[in-house]
């Protein structure tokens, strides 16, 4: 998927349309997914924080503003989300 496509999408996206933003999670979930993954080690994690990611970008869509591609947004939002899977995981561990 070219940049323009996915600028095309994601402003399709943030105005409502269901459509675009499930063309960019198939355009993008792999890549969710491997960044997940190489945190994680843990391919059942990497899924289910995955799918928190994507709720995440939804939830956050409007928010985008277009200064850095949507993957730097994405990735950072991945990043975030694995984090607070790995300080829940750890506040558990040692209740």
């Amino acid at each position: 998927m070219t940049d323009a496509e996915t600028a095309a999408l994601v402003a399709a996206a943030a105005a409502g349309s269901n459509e675009a933003f499930t063309e960019l999670v198939r355009g993008h979930h792999t890549l969710v997914f491997r960044w997940a993954l190489a945190v994680t080690d843990n391919p059942d994690d990497a899924d289910d924080l995955a799918q928190e990611v994507w709720i995440r970008a939804f939830r956050g869509l409007g928010g985008y503003r277009g200064g850095a591609k949507f993957t730097t947004w994405l990735y950072r939002i991945t990043y975030n989300t694995v984090v607070e899977h790995d300080r829940k995981r750890q506040r558990q561990a040692t209740a």
